[in-house]
């Protein structure tokens, strides 16, 4: 005789223990520590914040202030990480979209030492460098995609 609980068990375990070990892989997979996405970083916030942190105070109004030919820096940072390296879609994206708000308040740390009233809509000042960051990183990570998934078909 047929025991139909039994076969449900079966793949009810397989199943689960299966999507328990895709899970446990999974965050192992985001937290792994990325050189690449660590240098990518770095020397975007540097490229980025030179022109910005050396520009007086009284000239900033964001986000101009940010739409300088830096920016390239991030855009191919971007598309050459996701070609190039296994790092996942929103790894790239979330840390290259961080590098705007990590420019921002650094300089925000640095005028409020000196003047603590320089900055009284910081909230605003790091929202709007997010918002412009994933603006310009979402369109670059979707292109590296695209090229990535091209080259590899040209490949074979």
């Amino acid at each position: 005789m047929f025991n139909s609980n039994l076969l449900f068990n079966i793949v009810y375990r397989i199943s689960y223990r299966s999507a328990r070990n895709k899970k446990k892989n999974r965050l192992c997979m985001i937290n792994k520590f990325s050189p690449g996405l660590f240098t990518a970083f770095i020397l975007s916030l540097i490229v980025v914040g030179l022109p910005y942190w050396s520009t007086s105070y009284s000239e900033l109004s964001l986000p101009s202030s940010l739409f300088t030919p830096a920016l390239l820096a991030i855009l191919l940072s971007a598309v050459i990480l996701k070609i190039y390296t296994d790092n996942t879609f929103q790894k790239i994206l979330h840390t290259m979209a961080f590098v705007l708000p990590a420019v921002v308040a650094a300089r925000i740390i640095v005028d409020a030492f000196f003047d603590s009233t320089s900055h009284n809509l910081f909230p605003l000042e790091l929202i709007i460098a997010l918002i412009t960051g994933y603006a310009i990183v979402i369109p670059a990570v979707l292109l590296g995609s695209l090229l990535r998934k091209f080259l590899r078909k040209s490949s074979d």
